[in-house]
This record gives C-alpha cells, sequence and structure tokens, in this order.
C-alpha cells in the first residue's frame, strides 16, 4: 500500500516526461522519498518485531512458569526460617546441611565458601528450585512448599536478548530514557550511549554486540529496575577489573540498601554493608563473625 502511490506519481512523472515535459526533478524527489521512506518503515518495522517479541518472550516465560510453579508468590515477608536442612543428591553420599539460619526482612547475608561446597543449592532452595529435601523452610508462618517468595536474582550467568538495550533493561515495565541514561551514567556504561541508536540499540542473540563487563552490569542494572523487596547475588562482581568492580559495588552500596540481601561473594568491600556472615565448611553452613 505504501508502495503503490510512489510507483503511480513516477509513471505519470516518466509520462510527461516522454510528452517533453521536465519532470526530471519531480523523478528526483520521488525516488529520494522513497529512499528515506524505507528507511523509516525498515526502523519501524524492527520496532514492531522488537515490541511482539518481547510481548511472546514474556508470555512464553509465564506459560512454562505457571506449569513447573503452581505456588502462591509472597511479594513481602517479615521472615525467611531454614531449619534442620539436608539436601541430598540422588546416586551420591553428598549432603548440604544448614542446622539454622533466619533471614529477617533488610537483613544483609553474606554466604562463603570454596566451590563445591553447596553456595548454589542453598540458593536454589531458597528460589524454590529444589523440591527434594529434609526439614523446613518457612516464609514467616507459610511453607515453601506451597508458597514462594518474589526474589529478584543477579547471577552469574546472563541472559541478553535479541531486543535493544532498554528493552532488555526495562522488560516491559515503562522506564524513561533519562532515568534509565542516568544509572548507565554511575555504572560507567557511558560507551553505550555512543552507539548510534543509544540505549535503543539492538544487542544481537544473547547480546553479542557489547562485552561480558558491560553484560554484568547491564545485568545488575535490569535486576533493581525489578524493584523486588528480596534479591540474591551470586558473586555480582565476578570476572570484572578492580575499578570496575569497585563501581558495581558502590552502585549495590548505594540501590540495594534498603533492600533483603542473600549475597555470595568474597567482595570484602560489599560485605562490609552486610550484618550476618554464613561459611559453607565441609557442606554445612555455619554462621562466622565479619571477619
Amino acid at each position: 500500500m505504501i508502495v503503490v502511490p510512489f510507483a503511480l506519481g513516477l509513471i505519470k512523472a516518466a509520462i510527461d516526461l516522454s510528452q517533453g515535459i521536465d519532470t526530471l526533478g519531480i523523478i528526483t524527489f520521488y525516488i529520494s522519498l522513497q529512499v528515506e521512506m524505507g528507511f523509516v518503515f525498515e526502523e519501524l518495522s524492527e520496532t514492531i518485531i522488537n515490541c511482539y517479541e518481547l510481548k511472546a518472550i514474556k508470555k512464553k516465560l509465564i506459560s512454562i512458569f505457571k506449569k513447573l510453579d503452581d505456588r502462591k508468590l509472597i511479594e513481602k515477608f517479615s521472615k525467611l526460617t531454614l531449619s534442620n536442612i539436608v539436601i541430598q543428591y540422588p546416586k551420591t553420599n553428598l549432603e548440604i546441611k544448614i542446622d539454622n539460619l533466619i533471614i529477617n526482612e533488610n537483613d544483609k547475608v553474606s554466604i562463603t565458601g570454596q566451590s563445591g561446597q553447596g553456595k548454589t543449592s542453598i540458593t536454589n532452595l531458597i528460589l524454590g528450585n529444589i523440591e527434594l529435601y529434609k526439614g523446613q523452610v518457612l516464609i514467616d508462618d507459610k511453607s515453601l512448599k506451597d508458597f514462594k517468595l518474589d526474589i529478584g536474582t543477579v547471577s552469574q550467568e546472563v541472559e541478553l536478548f535479541n531486543m535493544s538495550i532498554k528493552d532488555n533493561l526495562c522488560l516491559d515495565k515503562k522506564i524513561s530514557d533519562e532515568e534509565i541514561i542516568k544509572y548507565i551514567k554511575e555504572l560507567e556504561l557511558d560507551e553505550i550511549l555512543l552507539f548510534k541508536n543509544g540505549i535503543h540499540t539492538v544487542v544481537g542473540e544473547k547480546g553479542l554486540k557489547i562485552s561480558t563487563g558491560q553484560k554484568r552490569r547491564i545485568n545488575i542494572l535490569r535486576s533493581y529496575l525489578m524493584n523486588k523487596a528480596i534479591y540474591i547475588l551470586d558473586e555480582p562482581t565476578s570476572n570484572l577489573d578492580k575499578h570496575t568492580e569497585e563501581v558495581v559495588v558502590n552502585f549495590i552500596l548505594k540501590y540495594f540498601k534498603n533492600k533483603t540481601l542473600i549475597i555470595v561473594t568474597h567482595n570484602e568491600k560489599i560485605k562490609e554493608i552486610c550484618n550476618k556472615f554464613y561459611k559453607l565448611e565441609d557442606h554445612k553452613l555455619v554462621e562466622t563473625s565479619k571477619s
């Protein structure tokens, strides 16, 4: 439908030209306009495709998680209690034990331990991803088997969609460009603003257009913009250089200070904000001092 008027205009101009009427300027104008409109509609089409792709991804995720997990969601809580927990992996003798772990609202909990001790298992248990365990997990007085917490996560694996940087950050939430740019500058992601389309640049499959360090900072910002009451931060500063690590730590200290945090980290500066400290030793979670 868009092309037809241009085609008719060009035909009319060509007929007039054959009859000795000077229409070269008109023909040039039509061709230039068609080219310009082509660019406009190409960008418009890309925006529409991204919008539908985001909605499709969101719809699919909701559908999948409804099938996998029909527990009732709790957005706010006062106390999370894990008591007499034993996680045992099938066909192995490995057991991960938690005698008692209490996380109150706004607590900042540090969990450390060598690789393979069970840090990921504990966070997966809190997320509700582990069903087979002994003991009791309570959200206030409600069992984790029937209820789940609305938890934001910053994982070591960063998954970006083939959409714009802003769409990856907002995930369908309405947030202004100005607010996003403010956070981007605080995380020293100014390189993004140098892209031709800035925060509207499409990052490609799995974010191939941006670096690992940029992805990690985008992941932290995306989690913060989800605005959850409780977060699990899994080594949020891993694989970052010293300066970038400090930038990320300062962002967490500033913007996550009123959140409940469960932090798997060895970064001493992040641990400074924590009020509870735990370590996995021989696959058992034990409370330790700040040092």
